[in-house]
């Protein structure tokens, strides 16, 4: 059957996503109704948006208008945004403006983040602006730093730079920690968290060259927030490494901090290989009694 209405949506998609409408059910329905909406959206956006509008508040509908979002953003991406901003505040409206960005990005990414922005600032929408900034730094890392320092001279978006780090450091850790680390101290996009960030996703990826970054790393703020994101993600690999690069942090209360988070998180699983390490490790007197008691072994 799928076959079948896929043909006939390809020939007719208004009386065939009619059709389905009043008669198919389950995956089949909404398969084809994103194809038959990817046909519509190609012949006659306009008819597409407004059968949309009349049909039932569902999984299908929404599935609809991802497709007709998408696709009409690919031809013209300003109706397409006039479109999603009649939608009614809500989940419909969210999805189908997430698929226009998306779809809207692959061309021109500084003008679906400009649109991401205005949603952002008048409809709440600060996950839609971290998207649009996701698919801008994949597409042109440069730009979307200047995009979101202009942002930032009106528009507080700190999970905005967040993402713009994180994926940064999705396409080349090293090159991202170079760039954080180079970055004044009064700029605006710098943060000693987003050392955390980067490491965090480094080490995920390459723990060893991670780690040797770490070993040449001049002491200070930037490292010891990379240091807390690179034992983040060794918790559940190698919690020895967690410990021992926890008590490297020099910063003498995040040191304590995240001892205890890799003590704790590590003596869960293996108490007894936790202990033996808090007895041997080189640790203050006070400090060793506290983590002894926190693992709760004899």
């Amino acid at each position: 059957m799928l076959e079948i209405v896929a043909v006939w949506a390809a020939e007719d998609s208004e009386s065939a996503l009619l059709w389905l409408e009043s008669n198919a059910q389950g995956l089949a329905r909404h398969t084809t109704i994103q194809s038959g909406m990817e046909l519509w959206a190609q012949q006659d956006p306009t008819a597409a948006a407004a059968w949309i509008d009349g049909m039932a508040n569902d999984g299908s509908k929404v599935t609809a208008a991802k497709a007709l979002a998408a696709n009409w953003a690919g031809q013209n991406p300003n109706e397409a945004s006039q479109w999603v901003e009649q939608l009614p505040a809500g989940s419909l409206r969210n999805d189908a403006a997430s698929a226009l960005v998306e779809s809207w990005a692959a061309s021109a990414p500084e003008a679906a983040a400009i649109w991401a922005l205005t949603e952002a600032e008048y409809h709440v929408n600060s996950d839609l602006l971290n998207l649009s900034i996701q698919h801008y730094t994949q597409a042109n890392p440069a730009e979307a730093e200047q995009f979101l320092r202009s942002v930032n001279e009106a528009y507080e978006a700190p999970a905005a730079i967040e993402t713009y780090v994180l994926t940064r450091a999705q396409i080349n850790p090293m090159d991202a920690m170079e760039w954080q680390i180079q970055l004044p101290q009064t700029d605006p996009l710098n943060n000693p968290k987003n050392s955390e960030v980067i490491m965090q996703e480094w080490s995920r990826t390459d723990s060893v060259a991670a780690s040797t970054w770490l070993n040449d790393a001049a002491a200070g703020d930037q490292r010891d927030a990379a240091i807390v994101g690179f034992t983040t993600t060794m918790l559940d690999f190698d919690p020895e490494a967690a410990a021992a690069w926890s008590n490297t942090i020099s910063e003498p209360n995040q040191r304590v901090e995240q001892l205890n988070r890799a003590i704790l998180n590590w003596s869960h699983a293996q108490p007894q290989q936790a202990l033996q390490w808090v007895q041997q490790a080189e640790l203050e007197a006070d400090l060793r009694n506290a983590l002894a008691s926190q693992i709760g072994t004899d």
